[in-house]
């Protein structure tokens, strides 16, 4: 599976899972939370070395 593949397979449980524990809730109200929500997803759908090398 395509990593565009893997994001796009989410499902409300993984949002859920991200946001579990986050700083940041729904609604997302500025684009600094969207940005960790975002960020929160990659970790949780790719792993949180994902593109890093480790």
């Amino acid at each position: 599976m395509t990593t565009a593949e893997t994001l796009r397979s989410a499902t409300e449980d993984d949002v859920a899972s991200a946001l579990d524990g986050a700083y940041v809730s729904l609604p997302l109200a500025d684009p600094a939370a969207a940005l960790e929500f975002f960020n929160r997803m990659v970790d949780l759908l790719l792993g949180e070395d994902a593109g890093t090398g480790e």
